[in-house]
């Protein structure tokens, strides 16, 4: 009867992220597309700055080891035909619901669409 973990599903793009307990009810979140090859979510603080702090991408196409390389983003994950990023935004620094690069790490996983044989 007592909450353990909050996570965010992004059913979409195939992954999820447990969040830190500071970030409940304090963050907001919307999902775009920069291009047909592109879906960003980004998560917004929720105070009277409401700047973002986190942007996690799901890169596909044939140039997304370059987009993926841009900036400052962190590769999370390399699949077959998409590569996850992450991008800790100015913002995320110096409030309650700061999160650390190892801890973001941590903290993203690719959702399971099916089981294997043997995973039971």
């Amino acid at each position: 009867r007592e909450s353990v973990l909050s996570t965010y599903y992004n059913t979409q793009d195939g992954w999820y992220l447990d969040l830190p307990a500071a970030w409940i009810g304090a963050v907001t979140v919307t999902r775009e597309r920069s291009s047909a090859d592109e879906a960003m979510v980004t998560f917004y603080r929720r105070d009277e700055n409401g700047a973002p702090i986190l942007r996690l991408c799901a890169i596909s196409g044939s140039g997304r080891e370059q987009k993926a390389a841009r900036g400052n983003r962190l590769i999370l994950s390399r699949q077959t035909d998409v590569i996850y990023t992450a991008e800790l935004m100015p913002a995320n620094n110096g409030w309650a619901g700061t999160l650390q690069e190892d801890l973001l790490r941590s903290s993203f996983h690719l959702i399971e669409r099916q089981w294997s044989v043997g995973d039971n």
